[in-house]
């Protein structure tokens, strides 16, 4: 029991990290912290179900290199950003605005 609050309450920090934080490099961080507790809670109903463990291997790794690809596209874009914009706050950067 102690293992899914662990991963709800790290869920919870990355949720908090991607809506109040302001600078880009904390939201992909928070979306990292995201992905990997999501990833701990599958691995934990795994086991606790009777599921097989090659299958979840499968998933928890297809979804781990899929986030790894997704990470450094942000990573690229929030590189741009700074060498057009010269910051990484995201109320400083005006033309994400609509």
């Amino acid at each position: 029991m102690t293992e899914y609050l662990i991963s709800v309450m790290l869920f919870l920090i990355g949720l908090y990290a991607v809506s109040v934080k302001k600078h880009l490099i904390k939201k992909i961080m928070g979306l990292v912290i995201m992905e990997y507790s999501a990833c701990v809670l599958i691995a934990l109903f795994a086991s606790r179900n009777d599921v097989v463990q090659v299958n979840v291997q499968y998933i928890i790794s297809a979804v781990l290199v899929s986030g790894i690809g997704g990470t450094l596209m942000l990573a690229a874009v929030a590189v741009r950003l700074y060498q057009r914009h010269g910051t990484f706050d995201t109320g400083k950067i005006r033309s994400l605005r609509g």
